[in-house]
């Protein structure tokens, strides 16, 4: 089971709402020297991925997500995978947590990431989640901004802050009593104002990771 967030993890649909219970964090550490503030996100902001799925076999291709618009408290993004003929719309929060596909969600998001970003952070929360079918889970997570590190991807060599998401979820999925934990590392760049580099590792369907590095953007 795969959480897609941003900026933006946008192939997969499996949650179709989500549904924050409990939150804490480590205000603290949010004090500290070279902390960083949420990105300004305008329209016309894009992002292209590469993107490969060890565990299920997929090729090697490629999405591009573009920033449609910004109303109030929310991002309207769109993205499309011309290689394999998909596309969609989703909107996100100002912390760039995805909420969902209709602007009815309530504005909590999934928290994987809570600005001011600054190593040391930390924040848990607890939420339900479900999907189609009769998919339907209770999540448990905890998410680490780990270290500062320089990262090389193909769009280019960026310092980015290493977060460190793990998640823990038991549920239903067609009938059947599921469990598992699945870890997602990102590298956010506030230089390119969303992750360069995401590996998601889902202990309940493999060990094989699913990546995705940046190959190009454009931001005002």
């Amino acid at each position: 089971m795969r959480i897609v967030l941003f900026i933006l993890a946008v192939l997969s649909v499996s949650f179709a709402h989500a549904q924050q219970v409990a939150t804490a964090t480590d205000t603290a550490s949010l004090q500290q020297p070279g902390q960083v503030e949420r990105p300004d996100i305008k329209a016309g902001d894009s992002w292209t991925y590469s993107y490969h799925d060890a565990n299920y076999g997929r090729q090697e291709s490629a999405y591009t997500i573009k920033t449609d618009r910004v109303d109030g408290d929310r991002i309207l993004v769109s993205w499309v995978n011309a290689q394999v003929g998909t596309s969609g719309t989703f909107f996100y929060n100002l912390d760039v947590n995805l909420l969902g596909q209709s602007t009815d969600q309530p504005n909590l998001g999934w928290p994987n990431f809570h600005f001011p970003l600054a190593v040391g952070q930390v924040w848990h929360a607890k939420y339900h989640s479900y999907g189609p079918g009769t998919r339907d889970y209770d999540n448990i997570l905890t998410t680490t901004v780990a270290s500062i590190e320089d990262v090389t991807v193909p769009a280019g060599t960026y310092k980015a802050f290493k977060i460190v998401v793990v998640r823990d979820y038991a549920g239903t999925n067609n009938g059947s009593r599921v469990r598992g934990s699945v870890e997602e590392t990102y590298w956010y760049s506030p230089e390119v104002k969303s992750y360069v580099k995401r590996v998601v590792i889902d202990r309940g369907v493999g060990p094989n990771p699913l990546t995705r590095e940046l190959l190009a953007y454009h931001v005002n």
